[in-house]
């Protein structure tokens, strides 16, 4: 797909770009740039969301192993400074996932696979290298809405707990223009409303856990 190689395309160039552009720019400074004043941001980044094994039990009676395919993930996110080296966000992220599978007592289902929607508070802790570029890491905690269609599971949607850690480099273009790539670990534990072969009712909550490698550009306001 022509998207998702341009999505693969930005990504891989993303990281290059950052270290070039900090290592280039890296006149002396009496202190890091912009984080130490404070303020606040607005973030949007697009990457690939990996794929992901899952299982659960319908109506505690039929075990089902599934999988969902990768897909591609944005995330957009408000944010604000706090002293030199702390920082936390707001974040919004909306993905899509295609080819879900389900294998169970009665064979192997097929669905289109799933989307979720997720609402998160996260933490960073920055470790810069010079004025112009950090790497960061960051943990959050948030709720997500998931609707998936593995065949078992006929696009249902449901809610639950949503987690990620994150590891990440920045780069500053202008005063108010960064430049980041980084990646993310995602868990998701949804509980849904299962229903094929005379089986229906809730599942118990299970964890969909993936990875994410994502490109973005940050504003400072």
């Amino acid at each position: 797909m022509k998207f998702g190689q341009l999505i693969g395309l930005g990504i891989l160039v993303a990281p290059v770009a950052a270290t070039g552009v900090a290592q280039a720019q890296t006149t002396p400074a009496p202190k890091p740039a912009a984080a130490s004043e404070g303020g606040s941001y607005i973030s949007v980044a697009i990457g690939r969301i990996s794929d992901a094994d899952y299982s659960y039990t319908v109506e505690e009676l039929f075990p089902v192993e599934a999988d969902v395919g990768e897909g591609y993930i944005i995330d957009a996110a408000y944010g604000m400074y706090f002293g030199d080296d702390w920082r936390g966000e707001v974040g919004f992220s909306w993905q899509d996932r295609n080819n879900a599978n389900a294998s169970w007592q009665f064979g192997t289902e097929t669905g289109p696979g799933m989307s979720a929607y997720t609402l998160d508070a996260i933490g960073y802790r920055d470790f810069r290298f010079n004025s112009r570029s950090n790497f960061y890491v960051g943990a959050g905690v948030g709720v997500g809405t998931v609707t998936i269609d593995d065949g078992v599971v006929q696009d249902s949607t449901g809610t639950g707990l949503h987690l990620q850690a994150i590891a990440g480099v920045e780069a500053r273009l202008t005063s108010s223009l960064r430049v980041f790539t980084e990646a993310r670990v995602r868990q998701m534990r949804p509980s849904v409303e299962a229903g094929q072969a005379g089986s229906s009712g809730r599942t118990d909550g299970f964890d969909i856990t993936s990875t994410s490698i994502s490109a973005g550009v940050k504003f400072r306001m």
